[in-house]
């Protein structure tokens, strides 16, 4: 990736920075982006760098972060490391506005300690007053779990989540696809338990929940039984499949009966149709 030009003397200076000189620097210029009185003033709080007012500032710094890592890989690693400070320390008064940037900001760095300090600082909020506008951290907090974590921490936090005063509808994706790829058998109590987030994410995010019904439709019957004919499999399998709609077999996402579709590939004990349910839209 070829460096710009423009932040040339940004990346000169910034090299031999300290993490206190840039956790100072980041602190200042995204506290005066969060500033709404200043309108599109902030681009000059992050001097030198030259920053478009019409974009977000954290994409933005990112991006040069990374051009810095070509240059440095040292002043590159300070600079993740004063994304972090400045996360687990995270002052009482600090404001949505000034923790989204941040939280952006170490989804690209991912310096240690991030999820589990702001979790810890949004259950806190949550235990003085309404979560509100704060629910735009825990998505993006959701987000970089999802994204950056194992399967197993992905699991241990949205289940945490899960029954919470800030469990989203959408967050059943990222728990669904990290169980699947860990566990498959789980699937059946996933669909029970998550029918009605299901349904919410049918209807509002296509492009997630065909994610979702891509990974359902990836789990593996089981194998045929020895010495019966692949037909006469189809047809117990059917059979099964109505009698117990809980068991592996049940890979539909709309819940109890299933979809048209499955139900016609039962009764007609043909190779299983696609289990994706029609699209109601």
């Amino acid at each position: 990736m070829a460096l710009d030009v423009r932040n040339l003397n940004f990346l000169a200076a910034a090299e031999s920075w300290t993490v206190e000189h840039f956790a100072g620097w980041l602190r200042d210029g995204i506290a005066s982006y969060a500033d709404d009185s200043r309108g599109d003033s902030w681009v000059t709080s992050f001097p030198p760098l030259l920053l478009d007012h019409h974009r977000d500032p954290a994409n933005q710094i990112s991006a040069v972060f990374l051009d810095l890592r070509q240059r440095s890989e040292r002043a590159y690693q300070r600079a993740c490391s004063a994304v972090g400070q400045l996360i687990t320390h995270l002052a009482w008064e600090s404001t949505v506005g000034y923790v989204v940037p941040l939280l952006k900001l170490a989804t690209t760095a991912n310096p240690p300690g991030v999820v589990q300090s702001v979790r810890k600082h949004l259950e806190a909020i949550a235990r003085i007053q309404p979560v509100g506008e704060w629910r735009r951290v825990m998505n993006i907090l959701v987000d970089m779990v999802a994204d950056t974590r194992t399967d197993a921490e992905t699991i241990q936090f949205l289940e945490n989540l899960y029954g919470t005063t800030w469990w989203e509808p959408y967050y059943c994706a990222p728990l669904i696809l990290a169980t699947i790829r860990t566990d498959a058998s789980q699937w059946p109590t996933l669909k029970t338990r998550l029918g009605s987030d299901l349904g919410w994410l049918d209807d509002n995010d296509p492009d997630l929940y065909t994610q979702v019904c891509d990974a359902v439709e990836s789990i593996p019957r089981r194998p045929a039984r020895e010495g019966l004919s692949e037909a006469t499999v189809n047809r117990i399998d059917g059979e099964e499949m109505q009698a117990d709609v809980g068991s592996s077999y049940d890979l539909s996402l709309s819940g109890i009966p299933p979809p048209r579709v499955v139900l016609l590939a039962v009764l007609n004990a043909t190779e299983p149709a696609s289990v994706r349910p029609k699209a109601r839209r």
